[in-house]
């Protein structure tokens, strides 16, 4: 290795800009093209990178292609930096390629360390292109380059006619743990996201809308997470609240889930029923109506196909286990039709049934929900009734074009 003073300070400052060290260079040495004026002359540790077409791993060393490369940020010395940057070939495919810069970043003849300080200037709201760009002695328009090839300036979206808001886990117990997501229901694409969803990170962000932007928003749709509500209803007087279906689902699923589980510690560990609501429980979310995909049977057919169950030694369907899980409680058979009662209900369409039909039945299903003799059914039925002109507001999304 042919390094000339290698406890020269400019050469140690910039290989710690690039964050390089003297193991990484096989050649470098200081030429003094004009008084106050130099090249360093650098020369890397060949790393023989695979094709990238092919991935043949052993190229052969072509030429070397010199480039000069404008380092302007060592204090007090007018330095370039010269890469003699090696060109390989492919022993296979013949593809020749170029190492890896780190001293400038592709098509650009100015150092990464300038495009980096260029970029921190301009952090500083009094300096302008022109002002930077003196101070690196380059054009303002190179200024400008860099500003747009590394910034990205957040385009205001507008907002959709209709809303969709949720939120998702973001592994940031700062802001709450999760992250609000606004979508554009038509075309699904991100509004914005959000660090979190609270009800004074909500209004901020609707607030840097106009009152007429923000009247072209005629739906919005959430879950049953009452700041939302709160929000739309301060911010967009003139839109309708619904409630996403999948919600009011999975809000069910855990009342099911607190019947069943209740039932399930009445029973012995050992037993067929402590079995069937341990391990078959899936089987009461299976409606009358699912179909095979394959060969379009009904899934819960009594003819259908039968499989070898461990538990009771024998071939069983769907349709067997499903009785004999149902037979353990009559509160399971009950919840169990009220669950396809509520599915039945969301298969309904305005452009079908009309949305008198359908509040008809959601009204009955409140009715039949509260008269239940389950707490949980009960509990449920008082969140229908909370949200019912926002269920039936879902509608209007689901049956769009």
């Amino acid at each position: 290795m042919k390094i000339e003073d290698r406890n020269n300070p400019s050469f140690q400052h910039t290989l710690d800009i690039f964050g390089l060290n003297f193991m990484d260079v096989e050649d470098m040495h200081l030429d003094k093209v004009k008084d106050g004026l130099y090249q360093l002359h650098i020369r890397l540790v060949p790393d023989y990178p695979p094709c990238p077409k092919c991935g043949h791993e052993h190229p052969h060393i072509l030429n070397y292609v010199r480039k000069v490369i404008s380092n302007g940020t060592i204090p007090g010395v007018d330095m370039d930096i010269v890469f003699h940057r090696r060109r390989y070939k492919c022993l296979n495919c013949h593809r020749t390629y170029s190492e890896n810069n780190p001293f400038a970043f592709k098509e650009r003849r100015i150092s990464v360390a300038v495009s980096m300080a260029v970029l921190n200037d301009l952090k500083n709201v009094n300096e302008t292109y022109t002002s930077v760009a003196r101070r690196y002695g380059i054009s303002p328009t190179t200024v400008a380059n860099i500003f747009d090839e590394h910034i990205r300036v957040p385009e205001h979206r507008k907002l959709p006619e209709v809303l969709l808001i949720d939120e998702v886990y973001a592994f940031d117990d700062e802001n709450g743990g999760y992250a609000c997501v606004l979508l554009d229901a038509k075309t699904m694409i991100p509004v914005d996201i959000l660090p979190n969803r609270k009800k004074e990170q909500l209004i901020k962000f609707f607030k840097s809308y106009t009152r007429e932007e923000r009247s072209h928003t005629l739906l919005f749709c959430s879950d049953m997470y009452q700041p939302y509500h709160d929000v739309v209803r301060k911010m967009f007087p003139q839109a309708r609240r619904a409630v996403d279906r999948f919600h009011v689902l999975q809000e069910f699923g855990r009342k099911m889930k607190y019947v069943r589980t209740r039932i399930m510690k009445g029973t012995h560990h050992n037993s067929h029923e402590y079995y069937l609501l341990k391990h078959q429980h899936e089987l009461l979310n299976l409606s009358p109506e699912a179909v095979d995909r394959k060969s379009g049977e009904l899934l819960l057919s009594p003819t259908y196909a039968r499989k070898y169950n461990h538990h009771f030694r024998r071939g069983m369907n769907r349709r067997e286990l499903l009785d004999k899980l149902l037979a353990v409680s009559p509160d399971l058979q009950e919840v169990y039709d009220l669950n396809n009662e509520l599915h039945a209900l969301f298969r309904m369409t305005l452009r079908k049934d009309g949305e008198a039909k359908i509040r008809k039945k959601l009204l009955s299903l409140i009715v039949r929900l509260g008269e239940s003799s389950l707490e949980e059914m009960q509990d449920f039925a008082c969140t229908l009734e909370r949200w019912k002109d926002e269920i039936m507001n879902s509608y209007l999304i689901y049956d769009r074009d």
